[in-house]
């Protein structure tokens, strides 16, 4: 008998999952080199990207110089600096809270993202989308009030700050995906990331020993097989189907967490996380099933 194939949305399934547990592990080893190799987050932000786009040049080098044209260069360079200074933020974060509540906090941005489509760019604020961000804030008031230690500390800040601006940076792209191809983004993404770190970087430069060249070019490597991943998974299904899928990283940040670092996440990381999850998901829904009313009439 036959084994029988994988249906396309359950391999979707997997590739998002499989993405998950990846990026909470790329997580972990940023944290573990923060805190136990002395790295400043500006030089694991460069290393990190600086593999990340060795990793990928493979695929840089089939791509033509014709399409890396682009009359929005100055909006991509104000793009990038934001989005420089938010995985700053995020990395510097790391070292400083448990990964479950970085993870669970991150989940905000697409709350934060609707309150942008809905304030700045004109979009429609349907009731429902108003709830799904209220449950979403709830869950955030949860998981800041007797969690994190009961205090709103500096990783917490860090977090916030990184999310919100990474909310504005989607906004962005939004907009640029209807003028620039995918590859333009993220090609001047990659190239402004490493130049704006590495400068900073020779300023609070430590010299990595083998075994910590080696997880840096692991993270790297694995920060550029998340993006083909998560790529390829919203290729085999429904975005609506395959994009909560993400949100496991909960799941894994814990796991990673007690095991390397014994972050053991109280009662408050899961009903925040939870909450916020909830939120997150019921908004990609309706946004998605407005977005097909929207085809359908044209």
């Amino acid at each position: 008998m036959r084994d029988r194939p994988i249906a396309p949305v359950t391999r979707g399934i997997l590739y998002m999952i499989m993405a998950s547990a990846l990026i909470s592990a790329n997580d972990a080893g940023i944290k573990y080199l923060i805190n136990n190799g002395g790295f400043h987050s500006l030089e694991v932000v460069f290393f990190r990207n600086l593999f990340g786009v060795l990793a990928f040049a493979p695929f840089y080098w089939r791509i033509e110089l014709s399409s890396l044209r682009t009359e929005r260069f100055g909006f991509h360079l104000f793009k990038n600096v934001l989005q420089t200074s938010s995985i700053a933020a995020y990395f510097w974060a790391l070292g400083l809270i448990p990964l479950a509540d970085a993870a669970a906090l991150g989940f905000m941005s697409p709350i934060f993202a609707s309150i942008g489509a809905i304030v700045f760019m004109g979009e429609r604020s349907r009731m429902m989308r108003w709830v799904c961000i209220c449950i979403g804030f709830v869950g955030m008031i949860i998981l800041l009030g007797p969690g994190l230690t009961g205090e709103i500390n500096f990783g917490v800040l860090l977090v916030l700050a990184a999310t919100i601006v990474g909310a504005v940076v989607r906004l962005m792209t939004k907009s640029m995906i209807r003028t620039d191809s995918a590859s333009t983004i993220v090609i001047y993404l990659s190239v402004t990331v490493t130049v704006l770190t590495f400068i900073p970087s020779l300023f609070v430069w430590v010299w990595p020993s083998l075994g910590q060249w080696l997880l840096f070019i692991a993270i790297g490597a694995s920060g550029s097989a998340c993006h083909w991943l998560m790529t390829e998974a919203l290729k085999h299904g429904d975005v609506t189907a395959i994009e909560p899928m993400n949100y496991t990283r909960l799941v894994w940040a814990a796991f990673f967490g007690i095991v390397f670092f014994g972050q053991v996440p109280g009662l408050a990381t899961w009903a925040g996380g939870a909450i916020i999850i909830t939120g997150a998901v019921l908004l990609l829904r309706i946004e998605t099933r407005e977005k097909r009313q929207v085809s359908a009439l044209k």
